[in-house]
């Protein structure tokens, strides 16, 4: 067993929060994880969406869409939409996606 799977159910065990976020970073008391509407973002994310598509498909506005990013991103201790994506996989919220198989031919058949 891996150093850091261990100390992941051990932090667990002891209620404690194996991605902590970063020093520095302001989280109000009882709100560690994101809320349902900011949950519902995720998947759009790991799908490539950008917040213009993610509020489109969502109908909602940007400036909601950027607000819930940014709490997210707080509240996970992060920086990127890479690393939200990177998190979203490990934690098994989402599935990776295989990529997608290109065929290539020739013009003119």
């Amino acid at each position: 067993m891996r150093d850091h799977d261990r100390i992941r159910r051990r932090l667990r065990r002891l209620g404690g929060h194996a991605d902590a976020p970063k020093p520095g970073t302001v989280i109000r008391p009882g709100r560690r994880s994101p809320t349902e509407s900011e949950r519902k973002l995720i998947p759009l994310v790991v799908e490539g969406l950008t917040n213009r598509a993610i509020a489109d498909r969502l109908y909602v506005s940007v400036h909601t869409v950027n607000t819930h990013m940014r709490h997210i991103f707080t509240k996970l201790g992060i920086n990127t939409r890479v690393e939200l994506t990177r998190l979203a996989v490990e934690r098994g919220d989402i599935e990776a996606a295989e990529p997608e198989r290109v065929t290539r031919t020739r013009s003119g058949r």
